[in-house]
């Protein structure tokens, strides 16, 4: 029981965090780590689609901690933190309005958003078998920086860029369900080997204040355990 409320503590308390928390990781994750309690560096890439009249999907990457509590034979307790959760949309409708005399002179635009959140999933996961896990539960996702790059050209053809802060026209916090499945690539450390994950997302509320931009993410995850 004791564990299990640490698990839940570090997953709440992750989210007033930061990235040098993967440091305490590194230098104690093997001294916290006991046969039903371990914790673990993730990272991998997203697929973010958002559902937006216009705009593409784009790639980016994560990088976070995990921590992992087995209350029973078959079943885990996975809570995670991820600080660094890039990504965003290309090709999307302008958020910003450029200086007043320049629009007019510009052509051949594009649009894109980059966008950085952290995610805190919580998830309750079952072994098939000693290689292969199903996961499932909520994920809360907190957007923390916000910017749309805008390209155009001039009739003389020189190119503009532009960056603004986009942050007002998003709601910061999303929330949804995740579903996850995992394979162990080995088992050298107690069983507690390094996981390929695959992962889906998909969040209930619109990102943007306007309305629109329902996320859907897929993210491929490796997670390697400290494990004495």
């Amino acid at each position: 029981m004791k564990r299990l409320l640490l698990v839940l503590i570090l997953s709440l308390s992750s989210m007033y965090a930061n990235a040098q928390a993967a440091l305490l990781v590194l230098l104690f994750g093997d001294q916290l780590a006991t046969e039903t309690f371990h914790l673990s560096i993730d990272a991998g890439a997203n697929y973010r689609e958002w559902n937006l009249e216009n705009g593409d999907p784009a790639w980016g990457w994560h990088f976070g901690l995990g921590t992992h509590y087995q209350f029973a034979e078959k079943w885990q307790l996975v809570a995670e933190f991820t600080p660094l959760n890039g990504g965003g949309a290309r090709n999307t409708p302008a958020l910003t309005n450029l200086p007043i005399g320049i629009d007019s002179l510009l052509s051949n635009r594009t649009n894109q958003w980059q966008i950085n959140t952290i995610d805190v999933p919580v998830l309750i996961r079952y072994s098939l078998t000693p290689q292969l896990h199903l996961a499932t539960g909520p994920v809360f996702s907190f957007i923390t920086s916000a910017k749309e790059i805008r390209r155009a050209e001039y009739f003389t053809g020189e190119t503009i860029t532009t960056e603004a802060d986009i942050m007002e026209q998003f709601h910061s916090l999303q929330y949804g369900w995740s579903a996850d499945l995992s394979y162990s690539l080995s088992d050298a450390r107690k069983g507690k080997g390094m996981h390929v994950r695959l992962r889906y997302s998909s969040f209930f509320n619109n990102a943007l204040q306007s309305g629109q931009g329902r996320l859907g993410q897929i993210q491929g995850i490796l997670t390697f355990p400290f494990i004495l």
